[in-house]
């Protein structure tokens, strides 16, 4: 403020001149140079703090080997039922179906992510649909469910699992459930 002001009395009481305009306009063009210059001199900082809650990241490995097609027991004490009945798979699967309500609040509060765990260190992704929405009352899993395969010739999920934490190294996680 004390820059105008100078700037104003110095063109118009110490400048005289027939033009008035043109005084105006130097007045003008030398406020805004000035102010340009306190401005640059002052070294103005900008400080933001910006704050986001980070939902940690809740993994699911599933295990994609051929044995997951092997006949599932109907209880602990039972042997392998025979090759018509529900395999390990089909379990799985229908288990995801049937625990909608269970993942859609787990989603409420983390990240959910899924692998399927195949040959070696190979880890394909699953797509979850609504897990990474906020409002994620869209998690579909019967569209997860559908994208589970068997097809590895290797159980691999030591592998499998050191791949996952490879990738997720230096997130914030929640857990990791692994599904054989």
């Amino acid at each position: 403020i004390a820059v105008i002001g100078l700037s104003l009395v110095y063109y118009f009481k110490m400048q005289p001149t027939d033009r008035p305009r043109l005084r105006i306009m130097a007045c003008i063009g030398r406020i805004v140079c000035l102010v340009a210059l306190v401005i640059v001199l002052a070294q103005p900082i900008l400080h933001v703090d910006l704050i986001e809650e980070l939902r940690p990241q809740l993994l699911l490995v599933f295990d994609g080997s051929d044995s997951m097609n092997l006949a599932a027991a109907t209880s602990t004490t039972e042997p392998l039922g025979d090759p018509s009945s529900e395999t390990r798979l089909q379990r799985v699967k229908s288990t995801l179906v049937d625990s909608q309500e269970v993942f859609e609040e787990l989603s409420r509060n983390c990240r959910l992510r899924a692998y399927v765990s195949g040959d070696h260190d190979h880890l394909r992704e699953l797509g979850i649909v609504g897990a990474t929405n906020t409002d994620s009352s869209a998690v579909d899993m019967k569209a997860l469910a559908s994208q589970l395969t068997a097809d590895a010739t290797v159980t691999a999920l030591g592998a499998g699992l050191e791949e996952v934490g490879r990738r997720h190294r230096g997130r914030l996680l929640g857990g990791v459930v692994l599904l054989s």
